[in-house]
């Protein structure tokens, strides 16, 4: 019928006050017979009975609500039930169905689970789409755009399935029946805090079972389990997964049963028990080999192996999956084999594959970032890399920063460590141990604990790759013997691990040295090597102009230092530089824009700054029309932000003792106003920036600091701040308030 029902009841109230069937018809160009089906209805149920009328009737062959509801409570009650036993149990009842009546009903229903023509372990993709017509597609819309949600609501929870996620997620939960309620949840993934969505899928779930649908109680389980799984949770997944088990007990069907053994698999890998994690993985191998066509559950898998720490067979695996992978899919393997690719240090390959893959999933940039960090610290780029790693901070989420504070500071460490600065490295692996603790994130604890010379680990971590070769690559440092350091070299790239094996060795510089010293060959990178960690005299100076101007070369400052202001400038400008060559043109504009011999004048400043810092000629240079230089620098500036942005995320994840901490250390890195009596354009305008950034960044600790109550904090910070911003009209109000 393509009659609206407006159309309908005003066709009928018409007739019914005025008579003549056929002239009512005609007037709305239907057929008489059409009117009087209309008109029946509406004696027999009003206008809501009209409704009934736009989407297809029943098949007079279909079977009865009555019997229908108890063929699905039947399976509702039991999951594990086949079709013979539940025709059996019917025949109990009086009933008499067929077996192909009891799987259609079923099918309408969305409770046959696993069909061999759509591989997937999400259940929605067993949902049967044509059990909602498109004409109650259409019809539930225009009830929604007509902001009639109620009766959108009805319409959805009288269907047997509802597989239009898009559609659902426009109607309230409090409208929706349980079931649906479980579809608008999986429609969120992501949308909404994961915590949130932990909560209301075991809510969702404990309702289901107290209503003795344990079919539908598992859905909600599985979503509750992939939350569980991102927020790291290893102690409720088990417990899900033995709820879990007792409900799919004598099922079969392998897109539960596989992920089940994933969530077990993925919480026995978290809290290292290694052996009976590979016992699951070689239940779900056991699963893939029986599949027609498995590239979902092989996808799945490699996510199993890289928290087990075998990316040898994740990157196998993943390779295999991208075979048959569709194009959705697709995307999402090479986003994770990109990771992978990372970790086996073959970042060119990690780069191309990530740009073919760019899956719309919520955490995709925050990755893509940390990749690119990983890439450029190979490549010797420490600005880069840590302003990748900072962006990957910034980016995430609050279900993400577990996962990333790690490897985000990680990295920020391995710079440090790479350009000889071991202190601050030690500082950033040490700070956060509690937090990862807290976490239960056991291995990132336990690599860090290495890191730092503590070796003293239980018998379990050994039998983790990453954490294998790191106490690998620690026995070397400590023996300075070739054998060992080519013992965790060889391990390394057996196992898929060079790219950890490369940033390991920036902590323990020593062995490679060793090698190099004799002339033997290190098997690292030769731009790897180019590195001040393994050069015998570093050239990497530590800048600090939040205050008044030093350099410090290595832990101590250079004294005696005859620069001129504009000297001082220009030495900053080379600090903050994203790369390590500046245009002359810029150069010229920027600092000698009115002199007539703007060359002539960088010359003597070149030479003044390479007599301070005791610079060999080649290390900076004029080639062309750029300026480059071979040296790297640090500065106090550059700390304040990767400070500012670890304290940011903390506070997003809810952890403001560790962001205060973190807050008052990006403070007290101001020690005056930066670029004191430096008066060149630049410099003007980048002290505007900088103030701009703390007057902003003050306030705003302020007011979090005041929501939880800390005047203490407020008071100092603000104290600090006003000295150097005095003409801040903010900061005044807040000291005052």
């Amino acid at each position: 019928m393509k009659v609206d029902t407006k159309t309908r009841t005003q066709a009928v109230k018409d007739y019914l006050s005025q008579g003549s069937l056929r002239k009512k018809a005609a007037m709305y160009k239907i057929h008489r017979n059409t009117l009087w089906r209309w008109v029946r209805w509406y004696k027999e149920g009003g206008t809501e009975k009209l409704i009934r009328g736009e989407h297809t009737e029943k098949h007079w062959r279909r079977t009865p609500e009555i019997i229908e509801d108890e063929i699905v409570g039947l399976k509702e009650l039991i999951p594990s039930l086949t079709v013979r036993k539940a025709q059996d149990m019917l025949k109990q009842k009086g009933i008499q169905v067929s077996t192909k009546c009891i799987w259609g009903i079923w099918q309408r229903h969305g409770l046959i689970g696993f069909v061999k023509e759509r591989l997937c372990t999400s259940y929605r993709e067993y949902q049967n789409t044509t059990s909602v017509s498109p004409r109650t597609k259409q019809r539930i819309k225009k009830m929604i755009s007509e902001k009639n949600l109620t009766g959108a609501a009805k319409i959805i929870n009288s269907c047997s399935v509802f597989p239009y996620p898009e559609i659902i997620k426009e109607i309230p939960e409090q409208l929706l029946s349980t079931k649906r309620q479980v579809d608008r949840l999986s429609s969120e993934f992501g949308a909404i805090p994961l915590s949130v969505y932990r909560r209301k899928a075991e809510k969702l779930r404990m309702k289901l079972e107290k209503q003795k649908m344990y079919y539908s109680s598992l859905r909600a389980g599985i979503e509750q389990g992939y939350a569980l799984m991102w927020l790291g949770e290893p102690k409720g997944m088990l417990e899900l997964v033995s709820i879990l088990r007792r409900k799919t007990k004598g099922l079969r069907d392998s897109g539960l049963c596989f992920t089940i053994l994933l969530f077990e698999g993925h919480a026995l890998g978290t809290l290292l028990r290694i052996p009976e994690a590979l016992k699951c993985v070689k239940k779900c191998k056991i699963i893939i080999r029986n599949l027609p066509d498995p590239c979902f559950f092989m996808g799945e898998l490699t996510g199993l192996y890289s928290v087990l720490g075998y990316y040898r067979e994740a990157i196998s695996w993943a390779t295999k999956a991208l075979k048959g992978a569709n194009p959705d899919y697709r995307k999402h393997l090479l986003a994770s084999l990109a990771g992978f690719l990372t970790t086996a240090g073959d970042y060119r390959a990690a780069l191309k594959v990530l740009k073919e893959g760019r899956p719309k999933e919520w955490d995709y940039h925050s990755r893509a970032s940390l990749f690119r960090a990983f890439a450029y610290l190979d490549q010797g780029d420490f600005q880069k890399a840590s302003a990748f790693a900072v962006q990957a901070l910034v980016q995430s989420k609050k279900e993400e920063i577990r996962r990333f504070l790690h490897l985000a500071t990680f990295i920020l460490a391995c710079c440090h460590a790479a350009m000889g600065e071991k202190k601050k490295a030690e500082v950033l692996l040490r700070k956060y141990n509690t937090l990862f603790k807290k976490y239960r994130l056991e291995k990132e604890y336990l690599l860090r604990k290495i890191l730092l010379g503590d070796t003293n680990l239980p018998k379990k971590a050994l039998l983790v790759p990453n954490l294998r070769l790191a106490y690998l690559s620690y026995q070397a440092r400590i023996s300075l013997k070739a054998k060992d350091y080519q013992k965790a070299l060889r391990y390394a790239r057996s196992r898929k691990l060079f790219g950890l094996f490369e940033r390991l060795v920036l902590f323990y510089p020593e062995p490679v040295v060793q090698l190099l010293k004799k002339g033997k060959n290190s098997g690292l990178p030769r731009a790897f090597l180019k590195m001040p960690a393994f050069q015998i005299e570093p050239f990497v100076y530590h800048l600090r102009f939040l205050g008044r101007f030093s350099i410090l070369k290595g832990e101590k400052p250079i004294s005696r230092l005859k620069l001129s202001p504009k000297d001082r400038s220009f030495i900053i400008h080379l600090s903050i530089s994203k790369v390590r060559k500046i245009a002359l043109k810029e150069l010229y504009r920027n600092f000698w824009s009115q002199s007539l011999k703007p060359a002539r004048n960088l010359s003597h400043l070149l030479v003044r700054i390479k007599r301070n810092l005791s610079l060999p000629s080649h290390l900076i240079r004029i080639h062309g029309d750029f300026l480059r230089w071979d040296f790297y620098f640090t500065t106090d500036y550059k700390l304040f932000g990767e400070t500012l942005a670890q304290a940011k995320a903390l506070k997003r994840a809810g952890e403001w003792v560790f962001a205060k901490k973190e807050y008052l250390r990006a403070f007290a890195l101001f020690r005056g106003e930066p670029f004191k009596k430096m008066y060149d354009p630049w410099s003007e305008h980048m002290r505007g920036v900088i103030l701009n950034e703390l007057e902003s960044e003050a306030i705003h600790f302020a007011k979090s600091c005041l929501e939880h109550g800390n005047k203490k904090d407020v008071k100092k910070v603000l104290e600090k701040v006003v000295k150097i911003i005095p003409y801040s009209g903010e900061i005044k109000a807040l000291l005052e308030a």
